[in-house]
């Protein structure tokens, strides 16, 4: 994993720590302005990494459907902002994967687990098929309830390809192995038959001295 979205997977924890903290502040302050400037200031530090990211990053409601998504993921999927968040996290999925993706977010809605990671395929504006590696991270009220998933996704088509390739060709390799190995028994049995044959007159003749 590229060492930028390990550092930023690192700052988002930071940030989220910071903002519990935060949050128990929050509590003890009961209504005085200090409480909100801390909350705004969390807020600005948040959006600012969110948005200035080359990382592809999306928030989404428990549901599927976007609550801010950042410039890098609208690059990767060829959407501009607003035709983006017309749509959901389903829609721009392979139908292959959508089913998979759905149990992990019911797992998540259900708080079996807070947080997964997923290699998926998405669907670009322009019809193509994309991979992504998904790292998704569920929040939740006090009463645990879900509140959104943020998710980090890195670009890992280039990847998908190369691994394809390989496939084929070991694929490719072994189809030419057992080939090779049937060519090598027919022309065992050829040897055979050739050898037989050259020696059987030989004992005809061997008969007659």
């Amino acid at each position: 994993m590229p060492e930028s979205i390990i550092e930023l997977k690192r700052l988002l924890k930071q940030r989220t720590e910071e903002l519990e903290t935060c949050k128990e502040r929050l509590r003890l302050l009961a209504g005085r302005e200090e409480g909100s400037d801390i909350t705004h200031l969390i807020e600005e530090r948040f959006h600012t990494i969110f948005q200035f990211s080359s990382a592809c990053m999306s928030l989404t409601f428990p549901d599927g459907r976007f609550i801010e998504v950042n410039a890098a993921f609208c690059r990767f999927l060829g959407y501009k902002t607003d035709e983006l968040m017309r749509l959901s996290s389903e829609e721009i999925t392979h139908p292959d994967d959508r089913e998979q993706v759905r149990k992990l977010r019911d797992e998540a809605r259900k708080r079996r687990a807070a947080s997964y990671s997923i290699d998926k395929r998405y669907l670009r504006k322009d019809g193509a098929t994309i991979w992504g590696q998904v790292s998704s991270n569920w929040f939740y009220d006090e009463e645990g309830k879900p509140i959104f998933a943020l998710a980090v996704i890195q670009d890992i088509t280039a990847r998908k390809r190369i691994e394809a390739a390989l496939r084929e060709s070991e694929a490719n390799l072994a189809s030419h192995a057992l080939e090779l190995e049937a060519a090598n028994r027919e022309l065992e049995a050829f040897n055979y038959t050739v050898s037989h044959d050259l020696r059987s007159p030989l004992t005809s003749i061997g008969g007659f001295c």
